[in-house]
C-alpha cells in the first residue's frame, strides 16, 4: 500500500470517528437539554367567559290584596295559577268559598225581619194618624246633612294630621260658596244667612295631595247643613210657607221614619254582604303580566288582610338576577351573556347593589327566551347556569397564562428565548432569559400585560424546570 493510499485511509477513519463523536454528542445534548415551546405574544382585548348561576327575579311587583275576603272565612276552592305564570287581564286565578257567609246572612235576615215586624206594628197602632208631614221632612233633612257634614269634617281633619298640615279649624277658610247658593240665600230677607266666608287659604296640592279637595267637599256639606238648619228654623217661626204639625204627630212620624231608616240600612248590609261574597267567588288577573309570587293552594284559608299574590308592574319583564360580588373583573352593563338553554347571546341590562349589599347583574328575558328555558313557572326557583362574556376596555399584550411565572417576591416574569450562532463545527444554541413583566389582569387561559413583547420568542410548556440563562431546545407538538 502506497503512502498516498495510507493517508486517504487515515482521513476516512478520522472522518468516521469525528462523525460518530458528533452524533453521540448531539444525542447526549438532546437528552439532557430542556425542551420548550416557542410562542409569540399577540395584541388585543382580554376576553373571558366567566361562569355564574342566576335566578329569575322581577324588579318590581304589585301586592294584590282581596280586602272583600275579610270576615267571610274565605277558603281556596280551585287554584289555577302559580308563581311564574304569564297571565292576561281577566284570566281566572282561583275561586274562593265563603264559609261564614251563610251564618252572617242568616243573622242579617233575622234582624231585618224583626225590624219589619216592629215597623209594621208601630204603623198599625197609629194608622189613623197622619203618616207624612213637610215639617218632619225638614227635620230629617237637617239631621242627614248634619251627619254628612260632621263625618266629612272629621275625615278632613284626620287627613290634615296625617299629612302634617296645620289646618285652620274655622270652616269658613275651607272653601268658597257656589254663586247660586249665595244668591239663593240673599233672596230670602228673613232667612238666617250663613256666615260670610273668610279669605280662603288652600294647602299646596303637591305637598298635601288630596287635602284641598276634601276641604272643599266638607265646606260644601257645611253649606247644605246650614241651609237645612235655617229652613227648619223658618218652619218653627212659620216663615217657610209650611204648616207645623202637632207634637204627637211629629213624634210619631219621627219614630216611624227612624224605624224605616233602620230597615233601609239593614237592607244595605244584606246587599253589601251578597256583593262581598260574589266579588271573591272568582279571582281574576287585573291586567297582563307575570305572577311573581303566588303561593296559595287549594284548601288554604285567606283573611283578606295580607297580600294574596304579587303581579309584575305594567311593562316589567322577568329578569335573571346574577350575583357578581365575588368576581374581581369589572362587569359592566351591555356585556354579552350566554345562558344555558337559550339560543344566541343576551346582554346585561343593569348593574346595581341591592339591599343585601351584594352586587348583581340583571339580564332581561323575552317571551322567546322564557319559552326556550321551559317556561317561567319551571325556572322560578331554579339556579340557571350562564356565562358572562367579559371583555377588557383596553388593547394590551396577550400571552398564555402558563407562560407567565411568579418569582419568590411575588413579582411576575417570562422567559424570552435568545439565539446564538456557533462556529463551523458547532451548532447554534438557544438560551432563556428572565424578563420582568407587569400583569394587568388575568383570565383562565390568557394574561394581559402592560409590556410590549413584539418580536420576542417566549418559552412555554417546558418539559422540565428551567432557569435564567439555561440552554434550551425547541420541540414541536
Amino acid at each position: 500500500m502506497t503512502f498516498k493510499q495510507k493517508a486517504l485511509k487515515g482521513l476516512v477513519i478520522l472522518a468516521v470517528v469525528l462523525g460518530v463523536s458528533m452524533f453521540f454528542s448531539r444525542t447526549i445534548q438532546t437528552i439532557t437539554t430542556p425542551k420548550v415551546q416557542k410562542i409569540s405574544a399577540s395584541r388585543g382585548k382580554l376576553e373571558e367567559k366567566i361562569p355564574f348561576t342566576a335566578q329569575v327575579d322581577f324588579l318590581e311587583g304589585e301586592a294584590i290584596t282581596i280586602e272583600n275576603a275579610a270576615g267571610l272565612g274565605a277558603v281556596a276552592e280551585k287554584v289555577t295559577a302559580k308563581s311564574g305564570y304569564s297571565v292576561k287581564k281577566g284570566d281566572l286565578l282561583l275561586t274562593f268559598k265563603a264559609t261564614e257567609y251563610d251564618s252572617k246572612m242568616k243573622s242579617l235576615k233575622e234582624e231585618y225581619m224583626k225590624g219589619v215586624r216592629e215597623t209594621t206594628e208601630r204603623i198599625a197602632k197609629s194608622i189613623r194618624i197622619r203618616q207624612h208631614s213637610e215639617h218632619n221632612d225638614a227635620y230629617n233633612d237637617m239631621i242627614h246633612t248634619a251627619d254628612a257634614y260632621f263625618e266629612k269634617r272629621f275625615d278632613t281633619l284626620t287627613t290634615a294630621v296625617e299629612l302634617d298640615y296645620d289646618i285652620d279649624e274655622d270652616i269658613d277658610t275651607w272653601g268658597t260658596p257656589p254663586i247660586d247658593e249665595t244668591e239663593s240665600k240673599k233672596s230670602t230677607a228673613d232667612e238666617e244667612l250663613a256666615p260670610t266666608p273668610k279669605p280662603v287659604v288652600y294647602p299646596d296640592t303637591e305637598k298635601y295631595p288630596g287635602l284641598k279637595e276634601k276641604m272643599q267637599e266638607t265646606y260644601k256639606a257645611y253649606l247644605e247643613y246650614i241651609k237645612a238648619k235655617n229652613f227648619l228654623n223658618a218652619v218653627y217661626r212659620d216663615a217657610a210657607g209650611i204648616k207645623r204639625v202637632g207634637d204627637g204627630t211629629f213624634d210619631y212620624i219621627k219614630e216611624r221614619d227612624g224605624l224605616i231608616e233602620k230597615l233601609f240600612k239593614k237592607e244595605d248590609e244584606i246587599i253589601e254582604l251578597e256583593k262581598q261574597r260574589t266579588s271573591i267567588m272568582e279571582i281574576r288577573a287585573p291586567r297582563d303580566g307575570f305572577l311573581t309570587k303566588f303561593e296559595i293552594k287549594t284548601g288554604d284559608s285567606y283573611d283578606g288582610i295580607k297580600p294574596l299574590y304579587y303581579i309584575s308592574q305594567e311593562g316589567d319583564t322577568p329578569m335573571l338576577k346574577c350575583d357578581i360580588t365575588s368576581t374581581k373583573k369589572t362587569i359592566k352593563k351591555g356585556m354579552k351573556v350566554s345562558v344555558e338553554g337559550v339560543k344566541g347571546e343576551l346582554s346585561i341590562d343593569e348593574i346595581r347593589v341591592d339591599a343585601d349589599s351584594k352586587k348583581y347583574a340583571y339580564i332581561k328575558l323575552s317571551e322567546k327566551h322564557i319559552s326556550q328555558l321551559g317556561g317561567l313557572a319551571s325556572i322560578m326557583n331554579s339556579q340557571i347556569p350562564l356565562q358572562i362574556i367579559y371583555k377588557a376596555d383596553k388593547t394590551t399584550t396577550l400571552i398564555p397564562a402558563s407562560a407567565v411565572r411568579t418569582d419568590t417576591d411575588g413579582s411576575t416574569y417570562v422567559f424570552t428565548i435568545e439565539r446564538s450562532w456557533g462556529g463551523l463545527l458547532s451548532n447554534a444554541s438557544e438560551t432563556v432569559k428572565k424578563m420582568p413583566v407587569k400583569v394587568i389582569e388575568k383570565s383562565d387561559k390568557l394574561v394581559a400585560l402592560e409590556d410590549d413583547l413584539s418580536y420576542q420568542d417566549i418559552a412555554d410548556n417546558e418539559d422540565r424546570t428551567i432557569k435564567d440563562g439555561q440552554q434550551v431546545m425547541e420541540y414541536v407538538d
